[in-house]
């Protein structure tokens, strides 16, 4: 545990930015992710039915492009996670000085 308190301590103003904004990219990625995979478990459409029935609006689903947004969505998520995992524990901070 220690060791990390040291890694975060060294993190300079830009890297904090970089590491900030992936946990919120993250973290709003999980939350559309997961909330349209339970809309589409219910039943749902992404993007409304193509029925011009009244009463199947929104019933009928899901649609071959529902899958693959989903898909999309869990996929760049997965990456963002990743990049963020990446950036936050394993990669070296370095301090470089602007030579004159």
């Amino acid at each position: 545990m220690k060791n990390y308190f040291e890694r975060f301590k060294k993190f300079d103003v830009h890297y904090w930015i970089i590491v900030i904004s992936l946990f919120v990219v993250t973290f709003l990625g999980l939350y559309f992710s997961i909330g349209m995979s339970v809309k589409m478990a219910s039943g749902y459409t992404l993007f409304g039915s193509s029925s011009t029935l009244p009463k199947d609006v929104e019933r009928i689903g899901p649609t071959s492009s529902d899958i693959l947004v989903l898909t999309i969505f869990w996929i760049s998520t997965a990456i963002v996670l990743l990049t963020f995992i990446y950036y936050s524990f394993i990669k070296k901070v370095d301090k470089k000085e602007i030579e004159k």
